[in-house]
């Protein structure tokens, strides 16, 4: 389940273009993303 909530949060961050090439932004986004999986549980 977590694994399954995280790849939600990967995927829509893709389709909403939000993973840019900037290893700094990736990091930002990264972390958002296992916010909003933590939050999904």
């Amino acid at each position: 389940m977590i694994d399954e909530n995280h790849n939600l949060a990967r995927k829509a961050a893709v389709l909403a273009g939000r993973i840019p090439t900037s290893a700094a932004t990736k990091s930002d986004n990264y972390l958002l993303m296992e916010i909003n999986a933590e939050a999904s549980r």
